[in-house]
């Protein structure tokens, strides 16, 4: 039986993670940019899953500049 493209010995690439990382990484440098302080401001509830790991909920407080 001859092997799909989508299975077998295949690895599978996301081509929308490379994006989602620098949307992340220029987000990330323009809050930073415009912030003097980033604080934590209440408890961080964690991911329960053996798929995903991360805050769940992360409440932060940001003092602009």
């Amino acid at each position: 039986m001859p092997k799909r493209a989508t299975r077998g010995n295949l690895e599978h690439f996301c081509l929308g993670a490379t994006l989602a990382r620098t949307q992340t990484r220029l987000l990330l440098a323009e809050l930073l940019d415009r912030t003097v302080r980033i604080d934590l401001c209440g408890p961080v509830h964690r991911v329960r899953s053996i798929m995903v790991a991360g805050p769940e909920k992360l409440p932060l407080r940001m003092v602009p500049r």
